[in-house]
């Protein structure tokens, strides 16, 4: 019966147990429940103001905010799935426990039902028992009769008294006779008494194992209905999360599309956020543009500084020899800026007297007075400074005189050069004008008009920057094409063009002829006579005037120059393009290797043809 006992309740405890865990489980899915449609109000309200800020600002910075938060909103969503995807899966464990917890319930029942039949066994051999022992009894009463038949002396059967031998001839005393009717009641009264316990023993165990297997019975019916409950619990809530998850999916649908429309949106505004970033560069272009043409005029500034330093240079050589008068005219400069000097401290003192004039009118007659007198003399100081101002201009006319001389005596090509380097050079329309002399290539010196060397500097320049000139003399540049033509005009001049590829290998080609036109001919381009290691590609451009993205002076419908980021004799557009953008755009096409040259290294000079003979 223990053994039955902890048998049972050894099943009942994995059932009692599992029927907690799916307790806490349900408890667990009502909480997840509960918060994703707090999260779910959430996500509402942010969508409620998320349109209101879509509506109210179109920034690119909201529009990025909006855009993180969605997908942070997004990527809960996702873990929200997959936590309710793992509680399926939970779910279909418990589902598996139950059958499990059912099929051991269907078994437990099966042994309630064997330990049911061993009870009725139990029972009818009880019954045997008691029928056996009644039959017992009666056949001892026949055996002791003392006028009943011969015994055998023999043991019946299983009988627990033995058989007693009387002989017919001999009488059974009354002692003896009594004596035997004791002996019999007795074991009698003991096997009744015997039978009485063991009848009520088996009721007894009887009655605690119905009332056992029905306190069992009860629990497992209880059980059985908790989990039936559970299970319809459980079943609801599923159902409810189901119909949650389908909700979320719709919202989750209805926030893909939102995202599709900010996205779109996004789109439009990057659309505008480039029309504006290329309007801003151009800008920026307008004004690198500004700052180098600014930068050319400081250059301009500092070379005609320097020119005037170098005659003031000359005009110290030419004038050594008038160093007496020129000690005069340091002194009469000293007192001219000791006058001057003096003048500006007093009109400092007038400045100051008439922003007080106004309100110290009255009292500062006297004072006023005094300034009159002092500005007379003043006045009469001035016109000795004036006479002398006119001695100092005359001195000046004689500088520029010497200046005119001097500029008169420049060279106008870098003919008597012997080493590499910037020198002045004198162009009768123009002036005095920076140029760099290289003497290496033979035929020169040659005057350099054109070098690329690293891109450092931006050869997409417009028509007036071309016209004057651009760059640095001892870095890359262009001289300007006035300058180009203004020199090839007068004489008859001849180009060298030295080249290094990609790879390092030198190109050079030479023609014998060389002029650029004026600007009423758009800078046309006349080469002629080639010859050199590179093939003719400048005679693909002859005659085709110069062209720049803002004056369009190519053959091609598009606009060469815009497309090629440069300044050149464009047709259809190029066979060779040495103001390119530096990267890739330097081009040479050599006809004898059918194939293009990718340079990164380019100078073009001119020199006069008599120079060379």
């Amino acid at each position: 019966m223990r053994l039955l006992l902890l048998l049972l309740l050894a099943l009942l405890l994995p059932v009692a147990y599992h029927c907690l865990s799916l307790r806490e489980q349900v408890a667990l899915m009502r909480r997840e429940q509960k918060r994703d449609r707090e999260r779910i109000r959430e996500l509402e309200k942010k969508g409620n103001s998320r349109i209101g800020r879509e509506s109210a600002s179109s920034s690119k910075d909201v529009l990025l905010e909006v855009l993180e938060e969605v997908s942070h909103e997004i990527v809960g969503l996702a873990d929200d799935l997959k936590r309710w995807r793992g509680m399926e899966g939970k779910l279909e464990e418990v589902e598996e426990k139950q059958r499990e917890e059912e099929e051991a319930v269907r078994q437990l029942r099966v042994q309630v039902d064997q330990i049911r039949q061993a009870q009725q066994h139990i029972t009818q051999k009880l019954e045997l028992s008691s029928t056996k022992v009644s039959n017992n009894q009666e056949k001892t009463l026949s055996v002791l009769n003392p006028w009943g038949e011969e015994g055998s002396g023999d043991l019946a059967e299983d009988d627990l008294f033995p058989a007693v031998i009387v002989k017919p001839a001999d009488k059974v005393h009354t002692e003896d006779e009594s004596k035997i009717k004791k002996n019999l009641e007795y074991f009698r009264n003991e096997q009744l008494r015997h039978i009485k316990r063991l009848e009520e023993n088996s009721n007894k165990n009887f009655f605690n194992l119905t009332q056992q297997f029905e306190k069992i019975e009860r629990q497992v019916s209880s059980i059985e209905d908790r989990c039936s409950e559970l299970l319809e619990n459980t079943t609801d809530d599923v159902r409810s999360s189901l119909a949650l998850l389908d909700t979320l999916q719709d919202d989750l649908t209805g926030l893909w599309k939102r995202v599709a429309k900010v996205e779109f949106n996004s789109a439009q505004f990057q659309a505008s956020l480039d029309i504006l970033e290329h309007d801003w560069r151009e800008d920026r272009k307008d004004i690198r543009n500004l700052q180098t043409h600014m930068t050319t005029t400081q250059k301009q500034v500092h070379e005609q500084t320097n020119r005037i330093l170098a005659v003031e240079m000359l005009t110290t050589n030419l004038t050594l020899q008038k160093c007496r008068g020129d000690a005069e005219i340091s002194k009469r400069h000293l007192q001219v800026e000791n006058v001057e000097l003096k003048l500006s401290q007093v009109n400092n003192r007038i400045d100051e007297w008439l922003k007080r004039s106004d309100n110290k009118r009255k009292l500062d007659e006297n004072v006023f007075r005094n300034y009159r007198e002092a500005l007379t003399t003043i006045a009469r100081r001035t016109e000795n400074v004036s006479r002398e101002l006119m001695l100092l201009n005359s001195e000046h006319r004689s500088v520029r005189e010497d200046v005119d001389k001097f500029v008169q005596q420049l060279p106008k090509y870098c003919s008597n050069q012997n080493r590499n380097g910037v020198i002045l050079i004198q162009i009768q329309s123009i002036g005095p004008v920076s140029v760099f002399c290289d003497t290496a290539p033979r035929g020169g010196p040659w005057i350099v008009f054109q070098r690329r060397i690293n891109g450092a500097e931006n050869f997409f320049r417009n028509w007036t920057e071309y016209r004057t000139g651009f760059g640095h003399l001892t870095s890359e540049f262009w001289l300007g094409n006035e300058i180009i033509h203004e020199l090839t005009a007068k004489s008859q001049m001849k180009l060298h063009i030295d080249m290094w590829d990609v790879h390092g290998l030198y190109f050079q080609v030479e023609y014998g002829h060389f002029k650029v036109k004026s600007e009423e001919e758009h800078y046309a381009l006349v080469v002629a006579n080639h010859t050199g290691n590179a093939s003719d590609a400048l005679n693909h451009h002859f005659g085709m005037g110069f062209s720049t993205f803002d004056v369009d002076n190519d053959a091609s419908s598009a606009n060469c120059a815009v497309h090629h980021s440069g300044g050149w004799w464009y047709q259809h557009c190029h066979r060779a393009d040495l103001n390119g953008r530096y990267s890739f755009g330097l081009t040479w096409y050599d006809e004898m290797r059918n194939d293009w040259l990718q340079l990164q290294r380019v100078e073009m000079k001119m020199a006069p043809v008599e120079a060379y003979s």
